[in-house]
């Protein structure tokens, strides 16, 4: 409905569209409309109920144990009567939604009609009937004992409905020079509570009449074509029988409808016909005009720029719902400027070229009509959309002719009055909704509009148009012809968003149906002061630094969108995103993102001057913006002990929400991860470490500060911002410790100091710079760590990555075998520096053993002259292979070369260096795992992996590994050629020394 109130903005003429007035009432019982489809009938009486429906009562508490799905009403209505009485027929059909329904109770005044007309009859018996307290209860004279039973009632009554109180309009004769004689007219407007004022009906929007017929008697005035009467009712009119000095309009509808969306207009009107296709469907278009008022032509414009209104909420909030009835306007309302009657508005007579009344009544047949509020406590969920449509229309079709200054300017005043409406919320309490008056002359009666239009500017400004659109047509689609709450709407954007907002609606909306919102909310508003700097030349970075809110204002916080416009001279960009409140901001404006953190960063074209807080009105919100040289975060004192998640251990005595901007100060005792966290900007004083633990830390920012991460051999650590430099703690080789280490898209992090990674090393379109910094590649009996595929990504200043290779024991602990090995970087020192971790035996039977369980003992012609561990014979242990028809091992001369990544080695493994070398190497001698370890250069990109190939036929070639990570040889022989189908490998746990073994029908 339309409130005189809001007859606001600007009203454009333009040339006349094709509509000529109906001068010819009437063709043998049928209206004569220039299209057939005026008639169609799209389906037939249905006596299912909606879906969905049980046991709704409305807020009188009619009809519990029913379930209506249809009427058919009989009225006789004349104008020219001094009384207005209405004389009516009712019959409805119902289900039953309980068992053993011996009553039956209805809405209808009992001031009005509490007289001898009111005759109820079933199955043609007369029942026994009451009506007080505007409530008729209807005693059966046979228990309906099974539930889901379709069964009917008859009421006969008449009488005069109450005349108008308050905001309470009901039925009721024109008023003022439009209605005397002989133009006299009637009309209904029965929001919210009159419709049981002129008719006996269940009064509740959750069980929807799924069908009516509705037949109107009026006078007809024979030889008086042109001053006829008329009927405007919802539907179709199918036929118009003359009878005498009578005729009856029938008109149909067959798709639910609100009891209070019913309605009856009976004047003399001027009829003007059109159309408008809806996604292939021709949708009939009415407007009738009471005869005796001027300017029709003006008004016939005015109302047909509305068409194209039609068809573009349609593609924006799903089809027209009402496409296969019709859409029209109705001149003649009393009371309000307008009012939504399905399929058929009302419009004042002076309102009838005021676009904005026009197009919020259209805005209704989807929010109102197609899906109505559950209780009168939502009904913000009707007029916030249906105000929010009048500036939404004037923006996106041209036709309407508005300016963009113009659109501004409805927005502003939107905005304006939703802010000056402080005191009371959008959603109405139940204290405050038990009659017309109490919603309509109090100031719910202002923010139902305002405040919702407001609501529905914000979800639109932070999902972005595209989302927006696709909440908004899901709701309407997936809710047609039933009704909702306010977390109906919340769900569907909840859907669409991929996230909960639940605490916008608490803090905007203020409740649910007749829950109000936990903790209260819907008061007053927040005044935001956005802090902002711009670090480097074309970057911004911008946090919410204080809200405060209103004095009415009963939410702790508001969360919601907020926008802000960065300018520089000749340059500006809208920025929008999310404040969650406690330090929590996501991206917003084409859906949320995850949690970013209390500080977000912009890449923008041009280094902003200024930024001016939400100058669009597109949110419930002040505020203004200061520019500062540092953003506030949370600061870690430790005062308690290392928990994470207790208070006192936080500045402000708060626990910082994730991905907040975190600093680890000087004092106390350092924090330990309690499991997964996200942080923003990590500031690491010096001297703090903050400990990882067997969690995964995700850095949405950058570490700075000369402190430390102290990790393990199980704790993770996620990049996805520029991380600037990792420090880890250097106490121990635990300390230094990752599993995985990855790096996502656009991320980019440099190595402070040594590093040990016992899982992955991922780069996803990031870069990693090692800085010639110790990265260890770990391997133990676990497995061994590796680096992931490094396309598209940058792994800079690796030289000096030292790669392990866990030996383990041969079965049952025993014996000495030989292996493959490939160092799998190229190293800067020696063999004897890498593998025989620079130890070296110079004594028969005195072991160097630098580093237990690392590294093993090489023997070879002329022992330590050549570099050799010493020992009787000095046996070659270490050899090159030759790639040949025949394959040949040839001994390594000594050990003091470089060891080359695409180089193999067959190598005599006996253990450890703690082995004892003055034994025969017999199957039985005690070894011992060991780990080999090579540091240099790593190799990266294409390489060929054949060191001396040979390419004669049948030859034999050794293939190296040249990287860090395991290939699948399948793939290189589907791309490689002259590769036979089988292949030879080495393993050390078979025979004496070790086997080779043939593969064969490789796939």
């Amino acid at each position: 409905m339309t409130k005189n109130l809001f007859f606001t903005g600007l009203f454009v003429i333009f040339s006349l569209c094709q509509l000529v007035a109906q001068q010819q009432p009437y063709i043998h019982g049928l209206l004569s409309p220039p299209r057939g489809s005026f008639i169609k009938d799209p389906a037939p009486v249905s006596l299912t109920a909606n879906p969905g429906e049980s046991g709704f009562s409305g807020q009188s508490g009619t009809g519990a144990n029913i379930d209506v799905v249809y009427h058919r009403v009989d009225w006789t209505i004349d104008p020219r009567t001094a009384t207005n009485i209405i004389t009516g027929t009712v019959v409805t059909h119902f289900k039953t939604i309980a068992a053993n329904v011996s009553s039956i109770t209805m809405d209808l005044n009992s001031g009005s009609f509490n007289n001898a007309s009111l005759i109820v009859t079933y199955h043609g018996i007369t029942c026994t009937r009451t009506l007080s307290g505007n409530i008729l209860t209807i005693t059966l004279p046979s228990t309906i004992t099974a539930i889901n039973t379709l069964d009917s009632i008859v009421v006969n009554y008449s009488g005069v409905p109450p005349g108008v109180s308050g905001a309470a309009q009901g039925y009721q004769k024109g008023t003022g020079a439009l209605g005397t004689s002989p133009n006299q007219y009637t009309g209904s407007l029965s929001e919210s509570y009159e419709d049981r004022d002129w008719w006996p009906c269940k009064a509740d929007m959750q069980d929807k009449i799924d069908s009516m017929d509705i037949n109107v008697t009026v006078p007809w005035i024979v030889n008086a074509n042109a001053d006829t009467f008329w009927v405007a009712s919802n539907g179709i009119l199918y036929d118009s029988t003359i009878t005498g000095s009578s005729r009856t309009f029938k008109y149909k509808t067959r798709q639910p409808i609100a009891s209070y969306l019913v309605c009856v207009s009976v004047g003399k009107f001027s009829r003007y016909y059109s159309s408008v296709n809806i996604n292939g469907t021709t949708v009939p278009v009415q407007f009738y005009i009471l005869r005796n008022t001027t300017n029709h032509n003006a008004k016939v414009i005015a109302m047909t720029k509305i068409n194209a209104v039609v068809d573009s909420l349609s593609r924006r909030w799903g089809d027209y719902p009402f496409k296969f009835e019709k859409h029209g306007f109705y001149d003649g309302l009393n009371g309000a400027g307008g009012m939504e009657h399905q399929t058929f508005s009302a419009i004042a007579n002076n309102a009838l070229t005021s676009l904005p009344t026009l197009v919020h009544e259209l805005g209704h047949q989807w929010f109102g009509d197609n899906v109505s509020f559950a209780t009168w406590n939502d009904l913000w969920l009707a007029e916030g959309p249906a105000r929010f449509s009048e500036a939404y229309a004037a923006e996106t079709v041209p036709g309407l002719g508005y300016t963009a200054t113009q659109v501004q300017n409805m927005k502003n005043t939107l905005k304006s009055n939703a802010l000056s409406l402080n005191s009371d919320s959008a959603w109405i309490p139940n204290s405050s909704m038990g009659n017309s008056q109490l919603i309509w002359n109090t100031n719910y009666g202002s923010t139902v509009y305002e405040r919702g239009a407001m609501i529905i500017t914000m979800l639109r400004t932070l999902c972005g148009e595209t989302k927006f659109r696709e909440a908004m047509t899901n709701y309407q689609v997936e809710l047609a012809g039933k009704s909702a709450n306010s977390d109906s709407l919340r769900n569907y954007f909840n859907r669409v968003l991929g996230t909960d907002i639940s605490g916008f609606f608490n803090s905007y909306v203020g409740g649910s149906g007749g829950t109000p919102a936990p903790g209260g909310g819907g008061l007053g508003n927040n005044r935001d002061t956005i802090y902002w700097n711009t670090p480097f030349a074309n970057k911004l970075v911008l946090q919410v630094g204080v809200q405060t809110r209103t004095n009415a204002a009963n939410t702790n916080y508001f969360q919601g969108p907020v926008v802000v416009r960065a300018t520089a001279a000749g340059k500006d960009t809208t920025i929008i995103f999310y404040d969650w409140g406690g330090g929590n901001l996501s991206y917003a404006g084409d859906g949320l993102s995850a949690f970013a953190g209390n500080a977000l960063n912009y890449e923008l074209s041009f280094t902003p001057t200024s930024l001016i807080y939400d100058d669009s009105a597109r949110t419930l919100s002040t505020g203004g913006t200061r520019k500062i040289t540092s953003f506030q975060g949370y600061t870690w004192l430790g005062t308690t002990n290392s928990a994470w998640n207790t208070t006192s251990n936080w500045a402000g005595g708060v626990v910082p929400p994730s991905g907040a901007q975190i600093t680890i100060a000087t004092v106390g005792t350092d924090p330990i991860l309690p499991g997964p966290i996200t942080i923003g900007k990590l500031m690491l004083n010096a001297g703090t470490t903050l400990y990882i633990g067997a969690n995964n830390l995700t850095m949405e920012g950058a570490i700075t500060g000369t402190g430390t991460l102290s990790g393990s051999a199980s704790s993770n650590l996620t990049v996805n911002n520029a991380a600037g430099t990792i420090n880890m703690n250097q106490t121990s080789a635990a300390t230094r410790s990752l599993y995985d280490l990855t790096l996502n898209t656009g991320a980019s992090a440099g190595l402070g100091n040594a590093m040990d990674i016992y899982g992955t090393l991922e780069l996803n379109n990031a870069s990693l710079d090692l800085n010639a910094k110790n990265l260890t590649l770990k391997s133990n009996s676990a497995g061994t760590a590796r680096i992931a595929d490094l396309t598209n990504s940058t792994l800079s200043g690796a030289t000096n990555v030292t790669m392990e290779r866990w030996i383990k024991l041969r079965t049952g602990n025993t014996g000495w075998a030989y292996r493959f090995l490939a160092p799998t970087v190229n190293t800067s020192t020696s063999m004897q520096a890498n593998w025989m971790e620079g130890g070296l035996n110079t004594l028969i039977g005195s072991n160097v053993n630098p580093v237990p369980l690392f590294g093993t003992q090489i023997t070879g012609a002329g022992g330590n002259a050549n570099g050799f561990d010493k020992t009787a014979s000095n046996p070659a242990s270490a050899f090159n292979f030759t790639n040949s028809l025949t394959p040949t091992f040839s001994a390594i001369g000594n050990t003091s070369g470089t060891l080359n990544a695409l180089t193999g080695y067959l190598l005599y493994v006996r253990g450890d260096r703690s082995m004892d070398l003055t034994v025969p190497p017999a199957p039985g001698n005690t070894t011992s795992s060991t780990t080999l370890r090579t540091t240099g250069t790593l190799l990266q990109g294409p390489k060929t992996a054949f060191t001396n190939a040979f390419t004669g036929g049948g030859a034999f070639n050794l293939v190296t590994n040249p990287y860090p990570s395991s290939i699948d040889w399948s793939l290189v022989k589907a791309s490689s050629s002259n590769i036979t189908d089988y292949y030879t490998f080495w393993d050390p746990s078979i025979g004496t020394r070790g086997v080779l073994l043939l593969l064969t029908h490789l796939v």
